[in-house]
């Protein structure tokens, strides 16, 4: 159990560095261009609004921002600016070094009555900043942790061709990560197990949407027989190099279908492919899914572009049940962010994992590991 006493003490310390400081709450931003007069300072804190940190962030160049950003969702503690206003989150991101140099930039995002605002620091060899964030994240709930591409590369996501996954996939590089003590295949099946022990279900309709040579699927079977879960299983996989391997490896479970195709493929069908080999009776599958697995393939920045993954996304939840759920995760970045989940109608349950294998990641302190669910119907 967090101690939220020391969480608020972490918060306001930080606060204290920024959004609470009396001292930088008194000074005029500067524009955008002025700031760059500052490469000359050897350390300073500058607020700027919303807007200034857009023109800002065009005259800086996108491109030299890092990849990716830390948000901590605080919303919980009640905590207020030197406005008066509400903080919900505190994310930080960095630029690569240019000139020999790096800023840190933490925007805090608060409600003021209704309305949402953003206020930004940029800050250039203030330790202190860094430090505080990261004491702050130490203490926080994973659940309230975010780490996420930027939105800038996730718009410009260039993945591998269909045929490298058909071809390189069986390299170690890449199945290591997920099939190693620790990694992505141990977080997925926990979180399954967590989710079926939650909602105390004996039996279940499971979508693997990229399932691959079966792997993972696999190993969900074996756990859903150590809990006593009934579960149907579908697995989907474009490329039938790999569909023929899961054929293979999971010949052998009844209660396992392959199917070669995309979600889409899976979808378009007059009946679910599923119906027709008598896995589910009588219905079709659409809107009667108990959890979907998505790990390391239809949302992923390495395999699709954003707008298959946006397209992907809102497919999940039409196949859901009320109160389904997704399990998205893998070797790279989603590139849908809480926010994006969200407006698409998911209720976004967890961001990410804790890396407890370093060969996960060299770069990043977590790997995403996204819980998603589909709200339940709410009384009529």
């Amino acid at each position: 159990m967090k101690d939220a006493a020391k969480i608020v003490e972490s918060i306001h310390a930080l606060g204290e560095l920024t959004f609470n400081n009396k001292t930088l709450g008194g000074i005029d931003t500067l524009s955008a261009k002025t700031i760059e007069v500052t490469h000359g300072l050897f350390s300073f804190v500058i607020p700027l609004t919303n807007e200034q940190f857009k023109q800002f962030k065009t005259y800086f160049g996108e491109d030299r921002f890092c990849e990716y950003s830390l948000s901590l969702d605080i919303s919980a503690y009640a905590i207020q600016d030197h406005c008066g206003r509400g903080v919900l989150t505190l994310k930080l991101s960095q630029t690569k070094f240019t000139h020999n140099q790096r800023l840190t930039i933490l925007t805090v995002e608060c409600l003021d009555g209704k309305q949402g605002q953003k206020i930004h620091y940029i800050a250039k060899n203030k330790q202190e900043l860094n430090e505080a964030f990261r004491a702050l994240r130490l203490q926080l709930p994973i659940k309230q942790i975010e780490e996420k591409l930027r939105r800038y590369y996730r718009l410009r996501a260039k993945p591998h061709p269909s045929s490298f996954w058909g071809k390189e996939w069986g390299l170690d590089k890449y199945c290591l990560p997920y099939s190693a003590p620790g990694g992505i295949d141990t977080v997925t099946v926990d979180t399954f197990r967590s989710y079926m022990t939650d909602r105390a279900l004996s039996e279940a309709v499971v979508l693997d949407v990229g399932g691959g040579k079966g792997r993972l699927a696999a190993k969900i079977v074996l756990e859903a027989a150590r809990m006593g879960i009934d579960l149907k299983y579908i697995l989907i996989e474009p490329d039938l190099s790999q569909c023929e391997a899961a054929w293979s490896l999971l010949k052998s479970c009844s209660q396992v279908r392959v199917f070669h195709g995309t979600l889409q493929d899976f979808m378009s069908r007059p009946e679910d492919k599923a119906l027709e080999e008598g896995l589910v009776e009588n219905q079709s599958l659409k809107g009667r899914v108990d959890l979907i697995i998505s790990c390391g393939g239809p949302l992923n920045n390495q395999v699709v572009s954003y707008e298959t993954a946006y397209t992907n996304a809102c497919d999940y939840l039409t196949m859901l049940s009320f109160g389904g759920a997704v399990i998205a995760t893998g070797l790279t970045s989603l590139l849908l962010s809480k926010k994006n989940l969200e407006s698409i109608g998911f209720q976004v349950e967890r961001c990410v994992a804790a890396k407890r294998d370093q060969t996960i990641s060299e770069s990043t302190t977590y790997h995403p590991a996204y819980v998603m669910s589909k709200p339940a119907i709410g009384p009529n």
